[in-house]
């Protein structure tokens, strides 16, 4: 398959209650339960954001993010008063 296919072809779409799911298996029964139970749960409380990536209309995987931290226990630096950073963390993933 060449370059430009992909390039033609491909998506990156943010999940919503409208997307099909019934036909999507990634072969793992903890990430296609999520995807198709408990993502509805967590996209209403605005807990996370699923993403689709999508090959000539066919769900080929997904990923998650949602907001996280980085605990400071142990840094031998001085970085002010800070205990925790800000992070994004790719919570659910599968392609």
């Amino acid at each position: 398959m060449n370059d430009e296919k992909i390039k033609e072809n491909y998506e990156i779409k943010k999940l919503n209650k409208n997307h099909d799911l019934s036909n999507f298996t990634c072969g793992s029964k903890d990430l296609d339960n999520f995807l198709k139970e408990q993502f509805l749960e967590d996209f209403s409380k605005k807990l996370n954001v699923t993403y689709l990536t999508i090959f000539d209309g066919e769900i080929m995987g997904y990923f998650t993010l949602l907001s996280d931290s980085i605990e400071l226990k142990s840094i031998h630096e001085n970085i002010g008063s800070y205990k925790k950073f800000p992070a994004i963390k790719l919570g659910r993933w599968d392609l």
